[in-house]
């Protein structure tokens, strides 16, 4: 009750009510953020580095999400992390919706898989299989390969195949020698 109303952070919005946790991340590791309450619009924005304590609204600061939400887990390199707890509404003047329950995990990482970048990408072995093809006396011949895989702390390439940025990935070649 009674929090500080910061602006803009994380946000376009300005003038919500908030307060600030900060936990120091010593390994690569999966850090989760959780807040239970029961104000509807009770959220958390996490923010990396130590700069973001003077100026969390001005770059370099920026927030690992970008959409504040009740629950989210980022991946956390070495650093301090700052967590901001706020409200859409009201909840700095009612003592009913201010309550709420902060729960924090930090989960160390493996090491990435070896393709985890374009320049590492794991070369696939296609099989060949002659088949008959369907309505045709021609043999044809069909290519399969399967592969499993893990996403489990891979980086984020930004842009590829996609205008949005950030999302995590592993890399595969194949290299096709007939047609």
């Amino acid at each position: 009750l009674g929090a500080s109303s910061d602006s803009n952070v994380c946000s376009e919005r300005s003038g919500r009510a908030g307060v600030w946790y900060r936990v120091d991340v010593n390994e690569t590791s999966a850090l989760s953020v959780e807040v239970t309450s029961k104000e509807r619009s009770m959220r958390a924005s996490v923010l990396k580095g130590s700069e973001c304590l003077s100026s969390p609204s001005s770059p370099p600061c920026s927030c690992l999400t970008s959409r504040a939400t009740k629950l989210q887990t980022v991946v956390a390199s070495p650093s301090a992390y700052l967590i901001w707890i706020f409200a859409v509404e009201d909840a700095a003047v009612d003592e009913r919706k201010s309550a709420f329950t902060l729960t924090l995990a930090v989960s160390v990482l493996p090491p990435p898989p070896e393709n985890d970048g374009i320049e590492r990408a794991a070369t696939v072995q296609l099989e060949r299989e002659p088949t008959a093809a369907r309505n045709s006396t021609l043999p044809r011949s069909t290519a399969t390969v399967t592969v499993e895989g893990t996403l489990l702390s891979t980086s984020r390439d930004s842009n590829v195949c996609s205008e949005r940025s950030g999302r995590a990935g592993v890399w595969y070649r194949v290299d096709i020698n007939k047609t």
